[in-house]
């Protein structure tokens, strides 16, 4: 079928990065769990950026999927672990070990283009798994910030990257 078919395509594409290459035996583990592990650990843009420029070719080859596809992609195990958890990611390394002091501080060091991946992603998952599912995760993660327990909803959703107005950055 045609979503077979653009499966295989964009598998093929993210050969290296959400999947080992099948001929390199020696790789066990992908590209995109080693990134984001060594993203978490720095926790700089430096040790991110690699990571962050992977996934922005991802959803590329993820706006090349025809509409009719997504269902078939969104099932994916692999690009949507991927998805989510680099929501997750943006939005600790954002809000860091404690809640930021001020609305300028929200974003902590990232840039405007991590913003925009941020935005991406976001619309993306609303894209393939829909609002409320959206909604809830970022409850969860609001929830789950150093912190968060001495703030009311409204003061964690201000200092929070989830608050941000992606018009600006799509």
């Amino acid at each position: 079928t045609l979503c077979d078919a653009q499966m295989e395509v964009f598998k093929k594409g993210q050969q290296g990065f959400l999947y080992t290459h099948p001929e390199n035996k020696s790789e066990k583990t992908p590209q995109q769990i080693k990134l984001i592990n060594m993203c978490k650990i720095s926790n700089s843009p430096g040790g991110c950026f690699e990571y962050f420029m992977k996934m922005k070719k991802l959803l590329v080859d993820v706006r090349a999927v025809p509409d009719e596809c997504l269902d078939t992609l969104s099932g994916v195990t692999a690009y949507k672990k991927a998805l989510w958890d680099t929501v997750l990611l943006l939005a600790q390394l954002a809000w860091g070990e404690k809640p930021p002091e001020t609305y300028y501080e929200k974003f902590n060091w990232l840039t405007p283009a991590d913003l925009s991946l941020f935005c991406d992603l976001k619309r993306t998952l609303q894209l393939s798994y829909g609002t409320s599912a959206w909604n809830s995760f970022q409850e969860e993660i609001m929830r789950n910030y150093p912190g968060a327990s001495a703030l009311d909803r409204k003061s964690i959703w201000e200092k929070s990257i989830l608050s941000v107005n992606c018009s600006q950055y799509l």
